[in-house]
């Protein structure tokens, strides 16, 4: 018999773990905020903290794939991605330029 797994609508699969890339916004990074995810077990909340950078990856324990022949889970890691638009009108423009003159928001210089 020979088992072929199918690619996930919203999950990779690393050995027991999963991988769910979540996309939030550059104000919700900055300032933190409170999500609800899908998981393999239907939807969790997760808490993202202020000023989480992308790319970092959230653990939810026990969450991923049921071990094969013992006890306990593997783990969904919640991989962080800002959302950039293609696209905004005057307003938010105006309001980015603004934003981007802020001494906190330009990136520091090496």
């Amino acid at each position: 018999v020979v088992f072929k797994e199918l690619p996930h609508e919203y999950f990779i699969r690393e050995g027991d773990d999963i991988i769910y890339d979540l996309y939030i916004s550059y104000p919700e990074a900055v300032l933190g905020t409170d999500v609800e995810i899908p998981t393999l077990n239907g939807r969790a909340k997760l808490k993202i903290e202020p000023g989480t950078q992308p790319g970092k990856f959230l653990k939810m324990r026990d969450k991923g794939i049921q071990h094969l022949n013992s006890h306990g889970s593997g783990d969904q890691l919640v991989r962080i991605n800002i959302y950039v638009p293609k696209r905004v009108n005057s307003k938010e423009k105006e309001l980015l330029r603004e934003l981007n003159n802020m001494p906190n928001i330009k990136v520091p210089e090496k």
